[in-house]
């Protein structure tokens, strides 16, 4: 597989999953994740948003601290091909609906 210079982040993670599947792609509080590993989350998150859903062009908004979960939704959002929006886990919610 060859990666174009117009691919997206989703693109780019499942070029890597496939080039160097038991590299060594996050490490946070949890431990260490693979580029595969991270590559099948990212794929059962995707599945888990369209079937709520999320298609092209629809925004989503993403909080989560900083770690694979933030990855992994951010790579899912970007692989239903919407509009993924992070925001500061820390806001409180008058701040998140303002």
């Amino acid at each position: 597989m060859e990666l174009s210079q117009q691919a997206n982040v989703y693109e780019v993670l499942k070029f890597a999953a496939e080039q160097w599947p038991h590299s060594p792609a996050v490490h946070d509080e949890l431990g260490t994740i693979s580029f595969d590993s991270l590559f099948k989350e990212t794929e059962e998150l995707k599945k888990q948003l369209a079937a709520l859903g999320l298609k092209k062009g629809m925004g989503m908004a993403l909080k989560a601290r900083n770690g694979r979960t933030f990855i992994v939704g951010l790579f899912a959002g970007i692989g239903c091909s919407a509009v993924v929006m992070p925001m500061a886990h820390q806001l409180k919610k008058p701040e998140i609906e303002e």
